[in-house]
Formats: structure tokens, sequence, C-alpha cells
């Protein structure tokens, strides 16, 4: 689509079709290309139970689809594909309860998703706590690339990001968070992750940043990998 560059065809040589006897030229690589913003609030409740507030800003390949998703679904089949492939592929049971766009066909701007989930059971009962997992929807590899034990093919990575998730989680009234994750940079050759945590005074906030680059993974680095994507 125009527009849009495959991640394959970005920084390759070409030439231009009114003028195929001049130099060629070297397409555009821009480090943005697959950038995505996420901004998520979670107040959670005494049962567990949580709702979840969220904004987020995509470019690149994930804008594409939603782009197109749009323009062919009506809005209540989308918002149903979202709810049970997408929200309630990392949050169980999650309902959408409010849903907006924005720049739906402007594609030289992000496409802007908003919605407000329902989550019947965001923590999960440890003895007397309830563990809340931080690394929500874009930043959780291992549950959208690393799902087998172990690979016999070559698996296509990237390029993801740079994706920068922010998370502020409420605790429940009477109630505090007793343990964050620890601070954390890695680089490895899959790409990078980078997670800061602090504590606020009614809860925390969490921001996670990942950048990938475009790779294939031959099998005998797939357990590397899944460690990276964990």
């Amino acid at each position: 689509p125009l527009g849009y560059l495959p991640p394959l065809l970005r920084g390759a040589r070409a030439l231009v079709v009114e003028r195929p006897e001049g130099a060629p030229l070297t397409t555009p690589d821009p480090p943005e290309a697959e950038a995505r913003e996420v901004r998520l609030e979670v107040w959670l409740a005494a049962d567990g139970s949580a709702v979840v507030a969220g904004e987020e800003a995509l470019e690149g390949a994930a804008a594409l689809q939603l782009r197109e998703a749009r323009a062919r679904m009506p809005e209540a089949a989308l918002r149903e594909r979202l709810e049970s492939a997408y929200f309630g592929r990392y949050l169980p049971g999650a309902r959408l309860t409010q849903l907006a766009f924005e720049h739906e066909r402007a594609t030289d701007r992000p496409f802007r998703l908003r919605y407000r989930l329902a989550v019947p059971q965001a923590a999960t009962a440890d003895g007397a706590r309830r563990l809340f997992r931080v690394a929500l929807f874009p930043a959780q590899l291992g549950r959208s690339l690393a799902v087998l034990a172990r690979r016999t093919l070559l698996l296509q990575v990237g390029p993801l990001g740079p994706t920068r998730t922010t998370l502020v989680v409420h605790a429940p009234p009477g109630h505090r968070l007793a343990a964050l994750p620890p601070t954390e940079a890695r680089d490895t050759a899959f790409g990078r992750i980078a997670l800061r945590a602090e504590l606020l005074a009614d809860g925390a906030r969490v921001t996670i940043s990942l950048s990938a680059p475009f790779r294939l993974v031959p099998p005998a680095e797939y357990e590397a990998f899944t460690r990276f994507a964990a």
C-alpha cells in the first residue's frame, strides 16, 4: 500500500522507473518505521479483577493491519476480534467497555487506539498475596513468537518497535504493592529490552522498552531466543 515499505525492501538498492539510466538509490529505512507507544493505567480490585484504560499509537505493519480491518470489517466484528485475539490473549476474559480510533485514513500519522477493559482476573492468587504480570500486550514476545518448545525451521522475527509501554498500576484501597520487578536492560543478538519500575503513593509505574531488528532465527538459536522473549 501507498506509504508503507515492507521491512525486506528497506535500505535496499533501487532504480527510479522514470529514470532507469540514473544511479541506483537506497530506499528509506527509518528507525521509527514500526514504532509503538502504549500507555496503560490499571485499577486493581481486592478480588484480583481490574479495570484497564489504554491508548496506543501505532506505526508500520500494525497500523496498516488495523486500518485495513477498520475499513473492511463492521465495527461490532472488529470489536469482537480485538477482544478475543488481542486483549483476551494477554488478559483472559477481558471485555471491551470502550473503544475508539483516530487517524484511520491519515497514513502520515500514527493510528491511535483508545480502549477500556474490564478484566475478571488480572492478578493471580499466591497464598496471601496476589501477583500481577506487568509485561502486557506488545511486550510479551513469548506468547506470540516463542510458542513452541523447539523448532526445526527458521523463525522470522521483527522488525519490532521501538516499542515503549508505560504502565501505571493502582493498588486496591487498603492494599499496597509489596514488590516490583527489578530494573534491567538486556542487549542481545535478538534485540534490546529495558525495564524500569518505581513505587507511587498508591501503586507503581513501570516502563518497558523493546526493539528487535528483522532477523531469521535458526533452530540452533531458538532456545536463546525464547530466553530473550520470556
